[in-house]
């Protein structure tokens, strides 16, 4: 598509790449398509990823980086400011073309919406905050932010005191057998 093509030309101009290593000691912010639903119902404390990714990087702590990882389904899509600001910043990497296991596994905090990938970050044991309304957040499984002010606190929080592995490991049996259903949402006939 046009947009597409203007996003990955504006991308080339500001030599935002995404093929560097990793750096040491970061946090993962990752990012969702934004017209989707869980963004628009389930997101109300932020309704753009851009204010999000402002308000994350000026609350990570001194000597930690960021990195910034796209949907997939969405790499070169977002706003350019959002571009613009990570292209400004010499602590901010977009890192989308990376595997999101290699990504997750050497991550000190993974920061979201409310994705799926929350749950795959606690297969790794690791420590999850949720900036919207997720179905696993729940208190000793997740740090789930309520308001704005308290970001900072929550990823140092996060840093500091990582989730408990037999948390997770309770959680994810409950998920697995307890909670998830065999077949597709659009089956007749859901077997639990």
């Amino acid at each position: 598509t046009k947009r597409k093509q203007l996003a990955h030309k504006y991308m080339k101009l500001t030599q935002i790449t995404h093929d560097d290593p990793l750096p040491e000691k970061y946090i993962t912010f990752i990012m969702q398509v934004p017209s989707d639903a869980q963004m628009i119902e389930n997101s109300s404390i932020y309704n753009s990823f851009l204010d999000m990714l402002v308000d994350i990087h000026n609350s990570i702590p001194k000597g930690y980086n960021l990195v910034v990882r796209e949907h997939p389904y969405y790499k070169g899509q977002y706003p350019k400011e959002l571009y613009e600001y990570i292209s400004k910043q010499s602590n901010i990497y977009l890192r989308s073309n990376l595997s999101l296991l290699e990504t997750i596994k050497k991550t000190k905090l993974v920061i979201l919406n409310n994705s799926t990938v929350g749950i795959e970050a606690l297969v790794f044991y690791k420590t999850v905050l949720t900036l919207g309304n997720a179905y696993y957040n729940l208190p000793g499984i997740t740090y789930h932010l309520q308001n704005k002010k308290e970001l900072r606190n929550l990823i140092q929080s996060g840093l500091e005191n990582p989730i408990k592995k037999d948390k997770i490991d309770n959680f994810l049996y409950y998920f697995l057998y307890d909670y998830l259903y065999i077949g597709h949402f659009q089956d007749a006939k859901l077997q639990n």
